[in-house]
């Protein structure tokens, strides 16, 4: 149930699911490793996100086809090209190295392979799986390409609230989310400009939300911050006062290709964005959205929000345009709902909640149809309780064993690398 932690796991597969279950839909999410726990006929439409080739893989296709069952593949990444590997996220981070991702790369594209029809997060994907696929040779006609573009569900956007603007103002926060630890090389792309711009302005603070390597010596100590990774639920209660927030990325065919869900997640709570140019964030140009990756562009987008004025206009037009990327769903006390049952269970219980094959999918789903929301009394103690569930949610030991063997068999020089047990520098000769 981990995979909850990720990004595209939330947004692929979690997220659309709860869209179909709020629209009077029946929708589930698994894991693929648990696929032989249901039945498959009890399905009219399976949709695969990042599908690697495996013999497992072509036989659930094969019983699919069989069994004429709709089938769909989703990628949300350009990693279905072998000769853009070097390009990935995960190698430009230093986290992967390029013949591991080059192997990868081709397990993707052949899983693709056995499918005709395709799922896309962003417009400049589906033209790079349309190229991909048509260099193959088969037939054009064969390929059905959709683009479904990500979509957040209003219970997260409903975790906080929205801090007027003349607030955010005064406080002055700069946030950077990167998420994960595969974005070092986009934020040293405006490491440099971002701690002179600290020195030059005392009254801004930047704070960086998740895991990023970067010399904190070029920044005034008293100027920066860095919070550790979080749910995804707490987010809002973290990012809503802030500022502005940042989505630097180094200009490549991979990152072009990737969705602009950081505009989102900020602009929903009034949150001016600036990014580097992508094409999937252009569909929400508005006052509140700098695109640039000329950083004299970015200093005079953040000295323009110095003004009340312009910030409150701002504000306004970002959070109406990022309401477009939100579904809505059954009203309900959402922070109080989020608090009590991963108190109760834990932080990861909307993927549990929609997996019938986990042992608490029941018990989720019949507590949160009898839970009462009697929030004002219980919302100190149930915040401690919940933080207390989050602390202790870590993979147990056979995941990590697991984890750490599949590792080792596909790229032994990646496990020794990152290994904390054999980190250990080779002779000299």
């Amino acid at each position: 149930m981990f995979y909850y932690n990720d990004a595209s796991a939330r947004y692929r597969c979690v997220f659309p699911a709860e869209e179909l279950i709020a629209n009077g839909e029946t929708a589930h999410v698994i894991h693929f490793s648990q696929i032989d726990k249901i039945q498959l006929t009890d399905y009219r439409k399976i949709i695969f996100h990042r599908p690697k080739q495996s013999l497992k893989l072509w036989l659930t296709i094969k019983t699919l086809k069989k069994n004429t069952i709709e089938h769909w593949v989703d990628f949300d990444d350009l990693l279905f090209c072998p000769k853009l590997s070097s390009a990935s996220a995960a190698v430009q981070s230093g986290k992967m190295s390029v013949a591991l991702a080059e192997k990868y790369a081709k397990r993707y594209f052949k899983a693709l392979q056995l499918f005709t029809n395709y799922q896309v997060s962003t417009d400049a994907l589906s033209y790079e799986l349309t190229k991909a696929l048509n260099a193959t040779g088969s037939a054009r006609k064969k390929h059905n390409i959709r683009i479904s573009y990500n979509k957040a569900p209003e219970r997260w956007a409903k975790q906080a609230c929205i801090i007027p603007s003349a607030q955010r103002l005064e406080k002055k926060i700069i946030r950077y989310l990167p998420g994960t630890s595969h974005h070092k090389h986009d934020f040293a792309h405006v490491e440099i400009f971002l701690a002179q711009l600290l020195r030059e302005n005392p009254d801004y603070h930047l704070n960086i939300i998740g895991e990023l390597e970067f010399d904190t010596r070029l920044f005034p100590n008293t100027q920066i911050s860095q919070t550790p990774f979080q749910p995804f639920e707490q987010l809002p209660s973290l990012i809503n006062d802030s500022w502005i927030i940042i989505a630097p990325l180094v200009d490549n065919r991979f990152n072009r290709c990737k969705s602009g869900l950081k505009f989102w997640e900020g602009g929903i709570f009034g949150i001016p964005v600036i990014s580097s140019p992508l094409k999937d964030i252009e569909r929400f140009k508005n006052k509140g959205l700098c695109i640039s990756d000329k950083l004299d562009d970015w200093k005079n987008f953040i000295r323009d929000m110095e003004i009340p004025e312009n910030y409150e206009l701002a504000s306004k037009q970002v959070k109406n345009y990022s309401a477009q990327a939100f579904f809505k769903q059954e009203a309900t006390n959402y922070r109080y709902q989020y608090l009590k049952l991963t108190s109760e269970f834990s932080p990861r219980w909307p993927a549990a909640l929609i997996n019938p094959v986990t042992r608490t999918n029941k018990l989720i789903c019949a507590y949160k149809e009898t839970m009462g929301f009697d929030s004002d009394k219980n919302i100190t103690l149930l915040l401690s309780l919940a933080n207390n569930s989050i602390k202790s949610d870590i993979p147990a030991t056979k995941y990590k064993v697991i984890r750490k063997l599949k590792k080792l068999a596909s790229s032994p020089t990646s496990f020794f690398k990152d290994s904390k047990y054999f980190n250990f520098t080779p002779p000299k000769d």
